[in-house]
């Protein structure tokens, strides 16, 4: 496993909805995920966009979508690319994703 060195370029908060559903009291709130990654090929970024829906008895109750951003050195993100493909390790998609969930706390 290969550490690939990068810096946080931006957080930024896409969108944020809070619906006008009341939570019910000792009802259970599900957290629902999807994931994104991408890349800026010109500006060595790696980019995970995070959605998060929280729902209760199939009621959503708040929903927020976070795109963090990191710069990756030039080499390292080089060495993601071969031929005309970038492959992002699991690894390191999911250290990504654990600062955007922090970001969102």
């Amino acid at each position: 496993m290969k550490q690939i060195p990068f810096r946080i370029a931006a957080l930024k908060v896409e969108d944020f909805k809070l619906t006008d559903a009341k939570p019910q009291e000792e009802a259970r709130i599900e957290v629902r995920i999807s994931y994104e990654f991408g890349v800026n090929l010109d500006a060595h970024m790696v980019i995970a966009r995070i959605k998060y829906k929280y729902v209760q008895a199939e009621t959503e109750l708040l929903q927020m979508t976070l795109t963090s951003s990191f710069d990756v050195k030039e080499a390292d993100f080089l060495s993601l690319r071969k031929d005309n493909t970038i492959t992002l390790e699991p690894y390191f998609t999911q250290y990504l994703c654990t600062i955007n969930v922090g970001s969102a706390r």
